[in-house]
């Protein structure tokens, strides 16, 4: 999909003390409902490597660097960029940047999109790392980061997309020299510790060359006319014929009917929860996360098919289940868990729907960007009412506007 350009463009540069101070800043921006177009950051290690090679006007003695850039029309341009300068000055930034032109915008994205290559100056090998963690953690797993390189003796390099907490630490070192973790006494461990990954390699090998040899032991011969379709080929043993094992056919299912928070054994009560033509031999509707896993276990422990129907409202979507034993209504798992509106993130129980998520938002002035449906809550067989906003447990908010 092509989109237009924006009208205006704003790059701003903040330089800080430490990468802790700038951390904070970032966790400020976001927690004032601003989210860039860019939002990056670059230690003191990749400053200088990156200002020895492109010259783009980074101060060297800062602790670490944020690139802000918004865009959009330009007046709202204008309006994000004073906003954003008046946090990153309150988060104890040193000094303040903004690009005067297009020319200069382009020289400072050039030094942070070739960072990793300047970084070649420090050391000439890297191992990079590519990790995601919440924003207002930023300080603390930086900090982390830190400790580490110090105490393996190893330049560790932060560049990274700081916006969405995408952290890409680089560990920089050089194979050449005999303190590197591959050489001298470090060498002669990981040899060791190649051997040990040598002798599971064999011993998987080994295991594959078993099943080889029983998928060997079983020709594809030609099937019977008749019963079985001509020219389709089946497995078929070597050697005296073996008696033919059947499936266990499948257990009779007793019928459901509502006790308390769970569906017990009893009347069948399916209200409307026919998935496809299927009808679930019972019906369960855990109030916690405890009682989910309890259900789980019991039906595999029984061999039970477990259809998934949320609140019953979007049985039309997803495949056709070629059982289903056991359908799972979640309506009552309907609790927000965890809320960072610094974060932007939300993490509720499965059952919550897009209306009632929205309105708890709505409080600190975000929202979850999905169009609910506005077909009636109440099921039935003949439709399908919105489905719940959670369905993997957690989500992405946005913040509210105007």
């Amino acid at each position: 999909m092509l989109i237009p350009l924006p009208q205006s463009v704003v790059t701003l540069m903040a330089a800080f003390p430490t990468i802790e101070t700038a951390s904070h800043a970032v966790s400020d921006v976001i927690g004032h409902g601003i989210v860039p177009a860019a939002l990056e950051m670059m230690d003191r290690v990749t400053i200088g490597a990156v200002e020895a090679h492109y010259r783009a006007g980074y101060p060297v003695d800062a602790g670490a660097v944020l690139l802000v850039e918004v865009d959009g029309m330009e007046e709202s341009c204008a309006e994000l960029s004073e906003a954003i300068e008046g946090i990153l000055r309150t988060g104890e930034a040193s000094s303040l940047r903004t690009a005067a032109d297009a020319a200069e915008r382009e020289l400072l994205w050039a030094g942070r999109k070739g960072a990793i290559g300047a970084l070649g100056r420090i050391r000439p090998n890297y191992y990079l790392h590519d990790g995601v963690v919440p924003r207002t953690r930023l300080p603390e797993v930086l900090r982390r980061v830190g400790e580490i390189g110090e105490h393996y003796r190893l330049p560790v390099a932060n560049v990274f997309h700081a916006g969405d907490g995408n952290l890409h630490p680089n560990i920089l070192f050089d194979l050449r020299e005999p303190r590197h973790p591959g050489s001298g006494r470090a060498g002669r461990r990981g040899d060791a510790a190649r051997r040990r990954r040598d002798g599971r390699h064999a011993q998987r090998r080994a295991r594959h060359r078993h099943r080889e040899e029983r998928i060997h032991a079983v020709d594809l011969q030609p099937r019977r006319p008749g019963r079985d379709a001509p020219g389709q080929a089946r497995p078929r043993p070597r050697g005296p014929a073996q008696p033919r094992q059947d499936l266990p056919r499948p257990r009779a299912r007793a019928p459901a009917r509502r006790s308390g928070g769970l569906l017990r054994r009893g009347p069948l009560v399916v209200d409307g929860l026919t998935v496809d033509g299927l009808a679930p031999g019972r019906i369960e509707a855990p109030t916690s996360a405890e009682q989910v896993a309890e259900i789980l276990r019991a039906a595999a422990d029984a061999g039970e098919s477990v259809v998934p129907i949320g609140g019953g409202r979007a049985l039309g979507l997803g495949d056709v289940p070629e059982r289903f034993d056991v359908a799972v209504e979640t309506r009552a798992l309907d609790r927000v868990l965890e809320q960072s509106q610094a974060d932007m993130t939300v993490s509720v129980e499965a059952g919550i729907t897009v209306e009632a998520l929205n309105a708890q938002l709505a409080q600190v002035g975000q929202f979850l960007p999905s169009t609910p449906s506005t077909r009636p809550a109440t099921p039935s067989a003949a439709s399908s009412p919105p489905a719940s906003a959670a369905r993997f447990g957690s989500a992405t908010a946005r913040p509210a506007t105007s």
